[in-house]
C-alpha cells in the first residue's frame, strides 16, 4: 500500500470497444483484468479473453464468475493446455 493511495475510477461509458491493460511485470495487471472482466460477466456483457500465458486463477475466477451469473452455458473456453475443457476447433474441417 503506498501512503497516498487512491481509489481509481473508470466511467462505463469510457470502457466501450476494447481495453488493454498494460504494465511491467508483478505490478497487477491480471488482477486488474479480472476485475474488469468479473464485473462485465456479472453485468451480462459480452466477454473474450486472450490470455497468451495461461494463467490458471484467471481461468478459474472466470468460470466461477459465469457460474455465479448463471451464464455457465455460455462460458467457452479454447485453450490447447487444457484439451478437456476446450472448445475444439478444426481449421481443415
Amino acid at each position: 500500500m503506498e501512503p497516498c493511495e487512491q481509489d481509481v475510477w473508470i466511467d462505463l461509458g469510457e470502457r466501450v470497444g476494447h481495453t488493454l491493460v498494460l504494465g511491467t511485470t508483478r505490478v497487477g495487471k491480471t488482477r486488474l483484468a479480472e476485475l474488469l472482466i468479473a464485473q462485465d460477466i456479472r453485468r451480462g456483457d459480452v466477454v473474450i479473453v486472450f490470455d497468451p500465458k495461461g494463467d490458471a486463477d484467471l481461468f478459474m475466477r472466470l468460470y466461477v464468475e459465469a457460474k455465479q451469473a448463471d451464464r455457465l452455458d455460455r462460458f467457452h473456453c479454447f485453450h490447447l493446455g487444457y484439451p478437456e475443457l476446450s472448445a475444439r476447433y478444426n481449421p481443415v474441417g
